[in-house]
């Protein structure tokens, strides 16, 4: 019988899903002016490296603004955050996008999507269309996929496959967390498809 080793998360680690759970949970908000580097070390009984080494990572995942003059002040992350920064947003949820989250995802391709295919019923050739059902096919394998990753994620859980915070190891919930962004973006393909269906009635490009 096999034991895995238990890794603790580092002061660095705990400091970042602090201040991260405080900005998702609202507590901090866009535009709050976050405390000195000093100030937060000896409030946090931490060293300031750490403080730091984690600030400078929030930044990087969209969470954080840093200017020489301003200091540091919560970011509008739904405004200019990236894929990393939707990620940590899923990993709060417990690997799913809130509402709000999912929502805007959906605006955006709605936006995205309209005036594309509207332009594609007007001046597609049959080449477009094969490639379109291509597509299709692609989106329709990547929803499978995604399905199956979110059963590896919660088998992960079922078996116990935790670290000593009690989260999904990185490999299971990063498989998870991927899929759940692939099943609300990768799959616009599926909806470019019906788009350009209705335009046509169904008929006679489809056949």
């Amino acid at each position: 019988m096999a034991f895995r080793e238990i890794v603790a998360p580092t002061v660095k680690e705990l400091f970042i899903q602090q201040l991260e759970g405080m900005i998702l949970s609202g507590e901090l908000r866009p535009g709050d002016r976050l405390p000195t580097e000093r100030e937060l070390a000896d409030e946090m009984k931490i060293s300031k490296t750490v403080v730091h080494e984690g600030l400078r990572e929030l930044h990087r995942l969209g969470f954080l603004d840093i200017a020489s003059r301003r200091g540091v002040t919560v970011a509008d992350y739904a405004q200019t955050g990236s894929l990393e920064t939707l990620r940590a947003i899923m990993d709060f949820h417990g690997g799913l996008p809130d509402a709000k989250t999912a929502g805007s995802i959906l605006q955006l391709r709605y936006y995205l999507e309209g005036p594309a295919m509207e332009e594609l019923a007007a001046r597609h050739t049959p080449a477009d269309m094969a490639a379109l059902q291509a597509l299709q096919r692609q989106a329709e394998q990547a929803a499978q996929d995604v399905a199956a990753t979110l059963v590896t994620g919660k088998d992960a859980v079922r078996d116990h496959k935790v670290d000593s915070t009690g989260v999904v190891g990185d490999d299971a919930q990063g498989a998870a967390g991927t899929g759940v962004i692939v099943g609300v973006i990768g799959l616009a393909a599926a909806d470019t498809f019906a788009v350009f269906y209705v335009f046509h009635g169904g008929s006679p490009y489809l056949k």
